[in-house]
């Protein structure tokens, strides 16, 4: 029985291979002749469409490029912006000889209307009331 098998296996190699090969190939091309599909011209507009497809992908890379670059750009000019905003106001002429960390509690105290300095109760009289009701800025 091993000699069956064995002769088998030999013989594909010879004989089948070579058939199947060839009943495969005529069987395409029948195919392709019935379908009425003109090869060539098959070939060549799969040829344009993969060079259009590789235009594309790589317009899509340079397009993708250009919405990082600008976001990163949009997000750098609203920073500078910030910082030009807080470097005036830490840095004007009228406040020069404050210490940094008192700018910047100025700065600060803008946008919270909160004291710069603890408040005291003004007992004096009712005509020196400042904005803050009752109470005057301590003074040092």
């Amino acid at each position: 029985m091993s000699d069956t098998i064995l002769e088998f296996a030999q013989s594909y190699h010879t004989v089948y291979k070579n058939l199947f090969n060839e009943n495969a190939t005529k069987l395409f091309d029948n195919l392709v002749a019935s379908s009425g599909v003109d090869a060539v011209q098959n070939r060549r507009s799969a040829n344009e469409y993969r060079t259009a497809q590789k235009a594309v992908d790589s317009l899509e890379k340079k397009t993708t490029g250009l919405k990082v670059g600008k976001g990163f750009a949009i997000f750098g000019i609203i920073v500078a912006i910030i910082a030009v905003i807080v470097c005036c106001s830490l840095f004007s002429a009228a406040e020069k000889r404050i210490s940094v960390v008192i700018r910047i509690k100025i700065f600060f105290a803008r946008f919270r209307r909160i004291p710069l300095l603890p408040l005291r109760r003004n007992r004096v009289s009712s005509r020196r009331r400042g904005i803050y009701g009752n109470c005057t800025i301590r003074s040092r």
